[in-house]
C-alpha cells in the first residue's frame, strides 16, 4: 500500500480535509487537491497502443512528450523578444506620449490600455504576434504616429511569421522523428502495412485462381500480369513484372511444385518487392562464401582471372615450336 504514490496522494488530500474540518482553515483548498487526482487519468495513456483505434491519440500524445523541450526554449525565446520589445515601446510612449498634457485624456487611456505598464505592454505584443494585431497597431497609429504602422508590419513578418513560423517547422520536424523513432508507432506501422499487403495478395489471389482449387499455376499467374491495370498494379509495389516466368519461380522457390499458394505469395512478393535489401546482400555473400568453401574442400583450384589465362598458355603452347619447317596445319 505505502509503495503506491497515489496512495500517499489520496492519503494527504484526506488529511489536508480533516485539518481543514478541524481548525476551520487552511491554506491550500481540499478541493484543489482533489483535481489533482484527474492526473491519474493518464496512466491511461499505456494501454493506448493497445487499441487501434487509438493509435493517432498515442502519436500525439508521444510527440507533445517529445516536444517539451522545444516547447520550453521556444517559450524562452518569445518571451524575451516580447520583454525586449515590451520595454521599449512602454518607455517610448511613457515619455513622449502619456505624460503629454496636451493630447487628450480620452486618447491616452485608450493608448495606456494596452501600453500604460509592462505587464500590459508585454500582454499586448503577445496579442499583436500571435492574435488580432490590427486593432493594437491602429490604435498607435492613428492616436500616437503613423511609423507605428511600419513597426506593427515590421513586427508581424519578423517575429509573427518568420519566427512563428520557423518554431512552428521545428515542431513538425520534431513530431515527425519523435513518431518515426518510437518503438510502438514503428511496430504499429509495420502491422498495418502488413495487413494491407495482405488484403491487397488475397485480392489478386482470388482473381488469379480461376480453377478455385486454393493454388496458382503458372498459366494463371501469366494472364494476370499479361493484363496492363494488373501490371501496373504490381508495379507500383515496385514488383518487377517483365519477365512473369522467372518471377514465379521466384515466388514458388520454398516448395518448388510449380504452384504458388496464398501463404507462398504473400511471404513471396513481400520478399521480392522493392529494391535489394541489405540483408539480402549480406546473405548472398555468405552463400557465396560458403560455396567457395565447398569447392576447395572438393579440391578445386580457384585461382586469379591472371593465373587461368597463364594456365592455359602452358597448357597449349605456340604452335610453331610443335610444327617443322616445311610442315603446315593442314598436312
Amino acid at each position: 500500500f505505502f509503495g503506491q504514490l497515489w496512495n500517499w496522494i489520496d492519503g494527504a488530500i484526506i488529511l489536508t480535509w480533516l485539518i481543514s474540518v478541524a481548525s476551520g482553515s487552511f491554506p491550500v483548498d481540499p478541493t484543489l487537491l482533489r483535481v489533482a487526482r484527474l492526473a491519474r487519468l493518464l496512466r491511461l495513456l499505456k494501454v493506448l497502443h493497445t487499441f487501434r483505434s487509438l493509435d493517432a491519440l498515442y502519436i500525439i500524445t508521444t510527440a507533445l512528450r517529445g516536444n517539451f523541450s522545444i516547447l520550453a526554449w521556444a517559450c524562452v525565446l518569445f518571451f524575451i523578444v516580447q520583454m525586449a520589445l515590451a520595454l521599449l515601446v512602454t518607455n517610448v510612449l511613457t515619455n513622449s506620449y502619456l505624460a503629454d498634457e496636451s493630447v487628450a485624456l480620452t486618447d491616452r487611456q485608450a493608448v495606456y490600455v494596452y501600453f500604460g505598464t509592462f505587464t500590459r505592454s508585454i500582454y499586448s505584443m503577445f496579442e499583436i504576434t500571435l492574435a488580432n494585431w490590427p486593432p493594437v497597431s491602429r490604435l498607435l497609429a492613428e492616436n500616437v504616429s503613423e511609423w507605428f504602422m511600419l513597426f506593427g508590419v515590421l513586427h508581424k513578418l519578423a517575429i509573427g511569421f518568420a519566427v512563428v513560423s520557423v518554431v512552428n517547422g521545428v515542431f513538425m520536424q520534431e513530431t515527425f522523428s519523435v513518431a518515426s523513432s518510437d518503438d510502438r508507432v514503428m511496430i504499429q506501422k509495420r502491422n498495418r502495412l502488413l495487413q494491407t499487403h495482405k488484403k491487397k495478395m488475397k485480392r489478386f489471389f482470388n482473381l488469379a485462381d480461376k480453377s478455385k482449387n486454393g493454388s496458382i499455376d503458372m498459366e494463371e499467374f501469366k494472364k494476370m500480369t499479361e493484363h496492363k491495370e494488373v501490371s501496373a498494379w504490381l508495379a507500383s509495389m515496385e514488383l518487377d513484372v517483365s519477365d512473369p516466368k522467372k518471377l514465379f519461380n521466384l515466388i514458388d522457390s520454398v516448395k518448388r511444385d510449380g504452384t504458388v499458394s496464398l501463404e507462398e505469395l504473400i511471404y513471396g512478393v513481400g520478399r521480392l518487392k522493392g529494391p535489394a535489401r541489405s540483408l539480402d546482400v549480406a546473405c548472398l555473400m555468405e552463400e557465396v562464401k560458403d560455396l567457395k568453401t565447398l569447392l576447395l574442400g572438393q579440391g578445386v583450384c580457384l585461382s586469379s582471372k591472371d593465373d587461368q589465362e597463364e594456365s592455359v598458355q602452358m597448357s597449349f603452347p605456340p604452335v610453331k615450336e610443335e610444327l617443322g619447317p616445311g610442315d603446315t596445319l593442314w598436312g
